[in-house]
């Protein structure tokens, strides 16, 4: 067997082989030793994938991430821009125009975008009134995104945190900054004057700074998350449609958080199983337009202002009736603080036009003689049912106190037994007419100044 030829001739070849793939192991090494660490992978199947260049004046990271969307943006529909862990640092706003696909990281708090400090404003001519932005995605005139085939942003696991916002100041109250914009622009694109997109923001962190240099709020973020239509003139917001998610993010010292900007028109929303940190504002929607939104399951602690915030008609002037469900959400209230404010500005007794809001099994807690646990302001057609309201505040439920009239409210099993009321448990006021409730408690617990409102007060 030692003469046999053939075997002389494997033993060449493979040896042959050997040293082929060390000078080419040689090669490659000696590439990425003088190259440096690799920021930006070649692409494999759409994947656009970016590693930290721990550059932090936020040049490299934020020129890196730039090209990986731009790049994502041409490969077309299904791309993903892949930040692998670390931290990166944005000295500018990353934007992403007509984006199509995933953006996404290793996971909350393994991925991380930093703002630098004196993050700049995009509108350097307006800087009173600027709003600087980390992560901006929006359609142009070039869209191509339909109803029945629209765009989908899809944004997961990753964490941005506004260490240092811009230096100008909002209208002289606040410096603070926006985090995430996803927003549509009708020009050009359809004769409906509606955008259409859908957006699914997941595993997200929005991690906001608190202290006096931010002015009045101080807070550094002005608003975390917003789903909107672009503003027009007027301050109206131009319409969008589609299919708006936003699950398992956390949001954390921010003047706002997930906030829905119509007008909605013919949409699904869903805020769920969110956590809500020393927020001012909890989820906020607005302005729906023939649209259904479901809040729920979402941790609100230490809110300011509202826990859960929904308001119809603030900018639209004519809107198709909506419906929202709000049930199964822990709100903890700081003093001043209001669990859940309805809004309707549109609404008229009687007529169809408003939002209908069903607000079931919601945990509100309370803790200053001034906060009330839900809060209608014109809004019809309201249930509220077996919502828990303790602690402390002026009342636990309260419409038509402020000139406005209501009819219709149902209001069904309602706990407030461990709620120490200032004026009433349950207040309707001089403009509730043809309410119905079923409460348990005394007749003291429940202030009546309307009309036709029908009561069944149980022992």
């Amino acid at each position: 067997m030692e003469g046999d030829p053939w075997r002389q001739v494997k033993l060449q070849f493979s040896n042959r082989k050997r040293t082929i793939l060390a000078a080419i192991s040689v090669c490659i090494m000696t590439s990425l030793l003088l190259a440096g660490t690799a920021v930006i992978a070649r692409p494999h199947h759409g994947v656009f994938t970016v590693a930290p260049s721990g550059d932090v004046s936020g040049v490299e990271d934020t020129t890196n991430i730039q090209q990986a969307l731009d790049d994502a943006i041409t490969a077309g529909g299904g791309s993903t821009v892949l930040l692998e862990e670390g931290d990166y640092y944005l000295c500018e706003t990353i934007v992403g125009v007509n984006f199509d696909g995933t953006f996404k990281g290793a996971g909350a708090g393994l991925t991380v975008l930093h703002s630098v400090e004196n993050f700049p404003a995009q509108d350097t001519g307006n800087l009173g009134t600027a709003n600087p932005r980390m992560l901006m995605f929006y359609q142009d005139e070039s869209s191509t995104s339909t109803a029945n085939d629209p765009y989908k942003i899809k944004l997961h696991d990753f964490s941005l945190k506004v260490d240092q916002p811009t230096e100008a100041w909002y209208y002289g109250l606040f410096r603070a900054m926006n985090v995430l914009d996803i927003y549509g622009k009708v020009d050009g694109q359809s004769t409906e004057g509606m955008s259409y997109f859908d957006a699914t923001v997941k595993n997200v962190e929005f991690l906001g700074d608190v202290g006096d240099e931010y002015g009045y709020f101080g807070l550094s973020i002005q608003n975390a998350l917003l789903i909107q239509g672009e503003w027009g003139a007027e301050f109206v917001n131009e319409r969008i449609s589609g299919k708006y998610v936003v699950e398992g993010c956390h949001f954390q010292n921010s003047l706002g958080s997930s906030v829905m900007f119509g007008s909605f028109g013919d949409s699904h929303i869903r805020i769920v199983r969110n956590t809500y940190q020393d927020t001012m504002i909890g989820p906020e929607l607005y302005d729906l337009d023939n649209s259904h939104a479901e809040v729920a399951f979402n941790e609100v602690t230490g809110v300011g202002w509202f826990g859960v915030y929904v308001c119809n008609g603030l900018y639209a002037t004519s809107l198709e009736p909506s419906r929202v469900l709000i049930h199964h959400n822990h709100i903890e209230c700081a003093p001043g603080g209001t669990g859940i404010w309805l809004d309707d500005y549109l609404a008229v007794p009687g007529e169809v036009e408003g939002i209908s809001v069903f607000a079931l099994h919601n945990q509100i807690v309370l803790n200053d003689p001034y906060s009330w646990g839900i809060f209608g302001y014109g809004a019809q057609k309201v249930w509220l049912v077996h919502n828990t309201i303790s602690g402390s505040g002026e009342a636990g439920i309260v419409t038509g106190i402020w000139g406005d009239a209501v009819e219709g409210w149902k209001l069904v099993l309602n706990d407030l037994s461990d709620f120490n009321a200032e004026v009433a448990d349950i207040w309707l006021g001089p403009g509730t007419s043809h309410c119905w409730l079923i409460h348990r408690g005394p007749s003291a617990s429940v202030l009546d100044e309307g009309t036709d409102n029908w009561l069944l007060l149980l022992p």
